[in-house]
């Protein structure tokens, strides 16, 4: 337990079950905010049900949208494992959205359950998913045939696909997939935000295939914000077309690494970010991004695909990258302002942009950044590039948490381990963990990701946590 997260154990206990300094068991987390409103779900309720606490009911019927759900309520998923393929048909409004969320100091999931069909498809319109679990248990994860279609084959399907305009996904732990999102064209105007996805995708005799985010968009603007995506078989952000549209991406806030790091070996070209296809792409904007590649100039972000064709316009302001950044085709418009790059610039003169930092060499002084959830007080991302080599670092979370909350940090790269730091908050900087880390391998290929192709002690994001005991 750190010293600096919890001042005096009988007036802060810790919380992660062990003994106080008096030798006495600590206090219990306080108790979560009851719900007083929405509609119940649980694995164990039926079609039957009311949508009450008493007679909740099950997923696929509280998708379909009972005449009871309006636009505006919330649909609450309790603690538990819902197992199956499930299609949402909710509408809510631009103003009165419908929300599928998890219930406080509960735990959701999701389980493909060895289905080829994608876990949750969002059909309707302005419906949120929001705080769950959403994964796959099938052990198989590699195919005997190859091309992008195998989910038959490997019973998995991608964690969610996406149609309905105004959806929005956030705060979801999106993993072992085929594919962790497919966010598509009718999603107008829809919405990634504080998802951590990890561990998606599948190998095959061609190459590896399955990206955390596969994206395309014709109207309105994508936003993918503040997202955590890592470790997957093939691309990590795959804004890619070969005939449909790849215009108007919002891109912000995200930490990406170690793109193809659960690929077997079988070969294949992966970005960590890419934003181009062989139509044009247009309005892209990489804002306040943190990326990081292992391997020597790994591409953290590709922009353009083919050069056949001259693309829109594409902006990169102030975004933090360690490893390759390509321009790998003409763009009628290129801004680039404050950004940090660590790796190779391809495809622009960087002279040309004096706005930016293009270093040589590695920075010597540890940089730690703390971004605070817009949707969730008391939640967090925090990214550490650990360029001095310690063996722990200080954060300041007093931008997150007021004193006296209870709280745990996760590290993203095995979310689901038990937290490497707990306590309640006295506004002293927390002490987090560089090394022994561990990592959470791929379901069905246990060992497939390397320690030598991660970030290491490095680079390290962690999740920041309220926590809170659910009331009876």
């Amino acid at each position: 337990m750190n010293d600096g997260a919890v001042r005096d154990a009988a007036v802060a206990p810790p919380i992660d079950g062990s003994l106080g300094e008096d030798g006495e068991t600590p206090a219990p987390p306080p108790a979560c905010t009851p719900i007083t409103a929405g509609w119940h779900v649980r694995p164990d309720g039926t079609p039957e049900g009311d949508g009450s606490a008493e007679r909740p009911w099950d997923l696929a019927t509280a998708l379909a949208q009972p005449p009871s759900v309006s636009p505006g309520d919330t649909i609450w998923l309790h603690e538990g494992v819902y197992r199956g393929a499930f299609t949402s048909a909710l509408r809510g409004t631009m103003t009165a959205p419908i929300v599928v969320r998890q219930a406080p100091g509960e735990h959701a999931t999701v389980d493909g359950d060895a289905m080829p069909a994608a876990t949750i498809t969002l059909e309707g319109e302005w419906t949120t998913l929001w705080g769950f679990e959403v994964m796959s248990s099938s052990p198989t994860r590699t195919a005997t045939t190859t091309g992008s279609s195998a989910a038959s084959e490997i019973l998995r399907g991608d964690g969610v696909n996406i149609f309905g305009p105004g959806s929005r996904a956030i705060n979801l732990v999106v993993h072992d997939n085929a594919q962790g999102f497919g966010f598509w064209s009718p999603a107008t105007d829809g919405e990634l935000y504080g998802n951590v996805i990890y561990n998606n995708g599948w190998d095959a005799p061609d190459r590896a295939h399955g990206h955390a985010i596969y994206m395309q968009n014709e109207t309105g603007t994508k936003r993918v914000h503040d997202n955590v995506l890592f470790h997957s078989f093939s691309y990590g952000i795959h804004a890619y077309t070969e005939g449909g549209s790849i215009v108007g991406f919002d891109i912000a806030g995200n930490a990406w690494w170690s793109a193809g790091a659960a690929a077997s070996g079988t070969g294949t070209e992966t970005d960590n970010c890419l934003v181009g296809g062989l139509q044009p792409a247009d309005r892209v904007e990489l804002r306040d991004n943190f990326g990081w590649d292992a391997v020597p100039d790994g591409r953290i972000a590709r922009l353009g695909y083919s050069g056949d064709f001259t693309n829109g316009s594409v902006a990169l302001h102030d975004n933090y990258f360690v490893g390759g950044t390509r321009f790998a085709a003409p763009w009628s418009s290129i801004e680039l302002t404050g950004n940090t790059f660590y790796g190779a610039v391809e495809g622009v003169a960087t002279d040309a942009y004096p706005d930016n930092a293009f270093l040589a060499a590695a920075p010597a002084e540890t940089l730690v950044v703390v971004r605070p959830n817009e949707h969730e007080g008391g939640r967090a991302h925090v990214i550490v590039y650990n360029w001095a080599g310690a063996a722990t670092v200080d954060v300041d979370l007093s931008s997150v948490l007021a004193v006296g909350t209870a709280f745990e940090v996760r590290v993203a790269q095995d979310f689901f381990a038990p937290p490497v730091e707990s306590g309640v908050f006295d506004g002293e900087p927390v002490t987090l963990p560089m090394t022994g880390l561990t990592i959470a391998q791929p379901i069905g290929s246990p060992g497939a990701i390397d320690p030598s192709e991660t970030s290491g002690s490095a680079f390290q994001v962690f999740v920041v946590l309220p926590v809170c005991t659910p009331s009876p």
